[in-house]
């Protein structure tokens, strides 16, 4: 589902038409209606655009020295003279999620259960999981097999679901732990709830090896093949990753604002990386969602170009 409706989305379409060529326009259109990560990109570009045209001048897929067009160059009306050029893409964790299939296997196992006349109330489960590479550029990789074996796995667990059904009355537990597989799944009748746990996967072990710090590589590289000077960044958007939303300090993982300085650090010819995320807030019970963009800007210090105070 987008962020906006249908309708909504053609409205600012139709605007954003007054100042997109018909190919750039075009370019949108076909990305929306790709529903993967390029739908959600595009719709962000969209509406992004769209906000920034009524800020001052906005061009789209400007021509550059290089190969490569960024997305938008910007002049605010606010601050003549000043031109930034940014590109727009959105991040996930989904590359984690594919890798690290704890969801996948739980929603695989209350099948299992439903197929035995049980509803998932009183099971817990708990996936363990280790860190891989050196200190300070380690990965979580949960203890289980990826996708394509998790129903094998889950037959494994037909006698442990099949006992319950016999004898539901009775407590019962279940815990797998050989190479790669270390999990535990426990029953206790009378208990309404049902839960299921893991190591945290999606924070950032590593400055390098984390998908805002690769989303934001693969940009800067078309930032840099535009051959554009001057203030340059990247607008980077939520397409539901944990590291956008902000994680703050901790001693076992890095913060956000540690990626993004470290990426400067390599990067002085970008200028600027914005945070977006999308925020929801519910007014009333008789009024509709509302959402709002919430951004978290971070300036380079030692950019070639910086941006003005």
């Amino acid at each position: 589902m987008g962020m906006v409706s249908r309708r909504r989305l053609q409205r600012i379409l139709t605007e954003n038409a007054a100042f997109i060529s018909p190919r750039g326009m075009q370019t949108l259109v076909d990305a929306l209606n790709r529903s993967n990560r390029d739908s959600l990109s595009a719709e962000y570009e969209v509406l992004l655009l769209n906000a920034f045209h009524k800020l001052g001048h906005v061009e789209y897929e400007p021509p550059g020295r290089g190969p490569r067009k960024p997305d938008l160059l910007f002049s605010p009306a606010s601050i003549p003279g000043l031109r930034l050029t940014a590109d727009i893409t959105a991040v996930s964790d989904a590359g984690l999620k594919e890798e690290n299939p704890a969801d996948h296997l739980w929603k695989e196992f209350v099948k299992l259960l439903r197929r035995y006349g049980l509803s998932g109330a009183g099971f817990s489960g708990r996936v363990e999981g280790t860190l891989a590479g050196v200190r300070e550029d380690q990965k979580m990789i949960l203890a289980i097999p990826p996708k394509k074996g998790i129903p094998q796995l889950v037959r494994r667990l037909t006698p442990f679901v099949r006992g319950i059904a016999k004898t539901p009355e009775k407590p019962a537990a279940v815990r797998l732990n050989e190479t790669g597989l270390n999990f535990s799944i426990s029953y206790q009748p009378g208990d309404r709830s049902s839960g299921w746990s893991h190591l945290s996967f999606r924070v950032p072990y590593s400055l390098t090896r984390n998908p805002v710090a690769n989303r934001l590589k693969a940009k800067a590289r078309q930032v840099k093949g535009s051959g554009v000077k001057g203030i340059t960044g990247i607008l980077l958007c939520d397409g539901d990753c944990d590291i956008l939303r902000g994680l703050g300090y901790s001693t076992t993982h890095f913060s956000e604002r540690d990626i993004v300085s470290h990426f400067f650090k390599l990067n002085m010819s970008l200028s600027f990386v914005v945070f977006l995320t999308v925020r929801e807030s519910y007014p009333s019970f008789s009024t509709p969602t509302r959402r709002h963009f919430q951004a978290t800007v971070f300036s380079n210090p030692w950019a070639q170009f910086p941006c003005p105070p």
